[in-house]
């Protein structure tokens, strides 16, 4: 990743989105410090997150990566797997709910989940392409999240029919 610059407010609720390798976990674990940049900063209330003592920094942090185990898969496969519509919209409801007026990242591949946010960042190979929310970005000509859309919307088309015909 590199020059990647966005303001995130505090109480907003964000959602990255991109392929696999764009950058979205990364972003995570660089603003938990789980890495430090090698030449940028990132700042916090404008100073550099390095200046704060680590272990107050980081209680200001919870983070689940979707390889976390709990049961016998991932967290991420064992929330999104087989939800039909209403189940998705109640989980990603009581999420909101639950993390109330606190500020939160969330990083998907169903970009039907990222509707429950404030906004919407979108990475490609290490880079912040896009920023908007889902009805903004989803009709911007050639923009990536529309693409990434369509692409998921002709899956999820082709595996109904694919039902039909079984």
């Amino acid at each position: 990743m590199s020059h990647l610059f966005f303001r995130l407010r505090t109480g907003e609720k964000i959602t990255a989105v991109g392929m696999n390798g764009s950058g979205k976990t990364m972003l995570v674990k660089l603003l938990c410090r789980l890495y430090d940049p090698f030449k940028e900063t990132i700042l916090l209330n404008g100073t550099d997150i390095r200046e704060y003592i680590y272990e107050e920094y980081m209680q200001q942090f919870s983070v689940v990566f979707q390889d976390f185990k709990l049961l016998a898969l991932p967290l991420g496969e064992n929330v999104g797997a087989a939800l039909d519509p209403i189940s998705e919209h109640e989980i990603y409801s009581g999420f909101r709910r639950l993390i109330g007026e606190k500020t939160a990242v969330f990083i998907s591949h169903r970009l039907s989940s990222c509707r429950f946010c404030d906004d919407i960042l979108v990475f490609h190979e290490g880079t912040l392409v896009q920023r908007g929310t889902h009805e903004e970005l989803v009709n911007v000509k050639n923009g990536k999240y529309a693409e990434l859309w369509q692409a998921q919307a002709r899956y999820y088309e082709d595996g109904a029919m694919a039902g039909e015909a079984g």
